[in-house]
């Protein structure tokens, strides 16, 4: 039984291959060209044209050259790639570049009481000119280095917001409120800068943020619900030990931490792993029912003490390990190990209202 063969040629592998041959064969792709900024002036850098596979009727080609079965050299036509910009177009955005930083531009805060000034060495470091295939040309200054530039004045014209905090007072939570600040706009700086660099007198306001808000405000502090010491306890060790520093560390970092309503906090999940680079120290831990030298070792003291806060504040635990022996600083059968990843202590808060863990320790 005679059978008619048959096969394709996939158009997206000869793109691909097209691409690579004219990345690594002809490497000669057009150039749009460019504005770069020399000692202070604006030059040009001209469009070039390149050179391309034709893809056009490759496919095709590429299929005949396969179904003739010979090894034959098989011509594959090029093309010339326009890059799209003009010449002319590249001069006229260049001198305007020039003009651009040519001289200084003032911004002054809106009560007048400060000014900024952008040099002529200020606004050609920052220049940025984007030409693109198309023929487009922009021009604008870099947000970043702009960014740069206001660090100096950022003293003088800002207040910096304060975050709205609790503070603890023996039983009592109070809400510390937070304090809306005064900062500058670096984007909108640009934009600023961009629209005076067209006009004749370069003088104009600088973009600042009246009242802007703390990061955590008094609202949402207060939104958290808490008011008073739900519960506390307190476990007790001998001074100035290797375990002693790794159970303040861990006490340090957990101190504040905020635990939502139907959120669960973990220790390892939180604190993460303890390592020297993190400033802990080998202490003793219990591997396979004897004690070893370990990274952090200790810090299940710090689990037992909130294991047994949560146990008595009533709070839902989801998981604890107890000690696979007896310590006599811990109350018996309300203590909790943990190490890294496992075991873990966690808990759920399983009320209405956010926890904040506070910690202290002598």
């Amino acid at each position: 039984v005679e059978l008619e063969t048959g096969f394709a040629v996939n158009p997206t592998a000869v793109n691909q291959l097209a691409d690579s041959w004219d990345t690594d064969l002809i490497d000669s792709p057009p150039f749009p060209g460019a504005i770069l900024v020399d000692g202070g002036i604006a030059v040009a850098e001209y469009p070039r044209a390149g050179i391309s596979v034709e893809r056009e009727g490759l496919t095709e080609l590429l299929s005949e050259a396969i179904l003739s079965g010979t090894s034959d050299i098989v011509p594959v036509p090029t093309v010339t790639m326009d890059p799209g910009a003009q010449q002319r177009d590249l001069d006229a955005a260049t001198a305007r570049a020039n003009l651009w930083i040519g001289n200084p531009i003032t911004l002054v805060t809106p009560d007048g009481s400060q000014e900024v000034v952008f040099g002529q060495t200020d606004l050609a470091n920052s220049l940025v000119a984007t030409v693109t295939m198309g023929g487009d040309i922009e021009l604008t200054f870099d947000e970043a280095l702009v960014s740069s530039f206001l660090l100096n004045q950022r003293d003088l014209i800002e207040t910096a917001p304060v975050d709205a905090t609790l503070e603890t007072d023996g039983y009592e939570v109070v809400v510390a409120p937070g304090r809306n600040g005064t900062l500058i706009d670096a984007g909108e700086t640009v934009a600023t800068l961009t629209t005076l660099a067209d006009t004749a007198t370069r003088r104009g306001e600088l973009p600042v943020e009246e009242g802007a808000e703390p990061e955590v405000t008094t609202k949402e502090v207060e939104a958290l619900g808490i008011e008073h010491m739900v519960i506390q306890f307190t476990t007790y060790h001998d001074c100035c030990a290797a375990r002693v520093t790794n159970i303040q560390l861990m006490a340090d970092t957990v101190d504040g931490a905020i635990v939502g309503p139907g959120e669960t906090f973990g220790i390892n999940e939180f604190v993460g792993q303890r390592t020297l680079e993190n400033g802990y120290l080998d202490a003793g831990t219990i591997i396979r029912g004897e004690i070893v030298e370990t990274v952090g070792g200790g810090v299940s003291q710090f689990a037992t003490t909130l294991y047994n806060t949560v146990f008595w504040g009533g709070y839902e635990d989801v998981e604890h390990k107890p000690h696979s022996f007896y310590f006599s600083r811990y109350p018996e059968g309300i203590e909790s190990t943990v190490s890294f990843p496992q075991p873990e202590m966690s808990f759920r808060n399983d009320t209405d209202r956010s926890i904040m863990i506070k910690t202290a320790y002598t």
